[in-house]
C-alpha cells in the first residue's frame, strides 16, 4: 500500500466514523470555495458518504473571480448539493466602515486593537518582537499619524457571517472546511480536525493532514475538475478573493491578472487602493 492510499483510506474512515457519531448527512454543510483544496473535499465525501446530500455552499462575496462564479454555476447546474449564496455585502462601506485587511490577518488584527487601543499588551508585544513580529517598515501603522482604518473583519463580513447566517436558516450545526495544517498563518497552530463549542462539534476539516502531494495525487486518480485558473496561462496556487491583500502571491497574481484579466485587475485596485502594495 502506498502513503497516498494509506492516507486516504484513514482520511475515508476519519469521514465515516464522525458521520456515525455526529450525522453529517443530516447536519452539516461544506464550506466550498470552489478552489482546488474543497473540489478535493467534495469528491471526498462521496467516496467515505456515497449519494450523500450534503450542501456545498460557495458563498459569492462579489470579488470571486469571474472565471470561479462561472466554474461554480456550472458545477451546480450539473448538482443539486452545489448551493450558491450572495453574501449581499457593499464591500466599499464595509471596508471603510470595519477596515481594510493588510498583509497578513495576524498583523491586521493587531494594528486594529491598536487603532481602538484594545489589547495593547499584546499589540506593545508584537511590535518588540524580534522573531514573528512587527516589521519595522511597518511600524508606521502604529502611529496616530497613520489614518487608514485597517482590520482583520473582512473574511468574516463577507464569508463566516453570510455562511452563518445561511447555517440557522437551514438547521446545519456542522462546517466542513478544507483547512490543512500545511497552511500558514491563523490554521498554522491548528492540529485537530474537529472543534467542539459546549460539547458539540461545530467545524469538522477532514483535510488537516494531508499536504500539497496528497492533494495533487488525489486530483490525478480521481480526474477532479478544477478551476481554469490553476492552469496554463494562469498557473495561480490560490483562488480566493481576487486581490486579497492576505494572498502571499498577491503581487505574482495581480501581473498575471493585468495581462490576462486587466478588467479585473482594474477593479482590484479600486477595491482595495494602496493595500495591495
Amino acid at each position: 500500500m502506498t502513503e497516498f492510499q494509506f492516507l486516504l483510506n484513514d482520511r475515508i474512515s476519519k469521514i465515516q466514523s464522525i458521520n456515525q457519531i455526529y450525522n453529517l448527512e443530516k447536519n452539516s454543510y461544506l464550506s466550498f470555495s470552489g478552489g482546488k483544496d474543497s473540489c478535493v473535499l467534495s469528491k471526498l465525501l462521496d467516496l467515505a458518504l456515497p449519494n450523500n446530500s450534503i450542501p456545498r455552499v460557495f458563498l459569492n462575496t462579489g470579488i470571486e473571480y469571474v472565471s470561479m462564479v462561472k466554474f461554480v454555476r456550472k458545477l451546480a447546474e450539473e448538482d443539486s448539493q452545489i448551493v450558491i449564496v450572495n453574501s449581499g455585502v457593499n464591500i466599499s462601506e464595509m471596508l471603510k466602515t470595519d477596515g481594510y485587511p493588510f498583509k497578513s490577518k495576524e498583523h491586521s488584527q493587531f494594528v486594529h486593537d491598536f487603532q481602538n487601543e484594545k489589547n495593547m499588551a499584546t499589540v506593545q508585544r508584537y511590535l518588540n518582537k524580534n522573531f514573528m513580529g512587527c516589521p519595522s517598515k511597518l511600524k508606521y501603522q502604529f502611529t496616530e499619524n497613520f489614518s487608514l482604518k485597517i482590520s482583520d473583519k473582512c473574511c468574516y463580513r463577507l464569508k463566516k457571517e453570510p455562511a452563518k447566517k445561511w447555517a440557522k436558516e437551514n438547521n446545519k450545526t456542522i462546517s466542513i472546511t478544507g483547512i490543512r495544517k500545511e497552511e500558514k498563518g491563523l490554521r498554522w497552530n491548528k492540529d485537530s480536525c474537529t472543534i467542539f463549542q459546549s460539547g458539540n462539534l461545530k467545524k469538522f476539516h477532514p483535510l488537516m493532514p494531508v499536504d500539497e502531494s496528497f492533494i495533487n495525487e488525489f486530483i490525478k486518480q480521481y480526474d477532479v475538475q478544477l478551476l481554469e485558473l490553476y492552469y496554463e496561462p494562469f498557473n495561480f496556487e490560490r483562488t480566493g478573493c481576487k486581490g486579497c491583500p492576505f494572498n502571499p502571491n498577491l503581487r505574482k497574481d495581480l501581473e498575471i491578472m493585468k495581462k490576462f484579466m486587466p478588467t479585473e485587475a482594474t477593479n482590484c485596485e479600486k477595491i482595495w487602493g494602496a493595500c495591495l502594495f
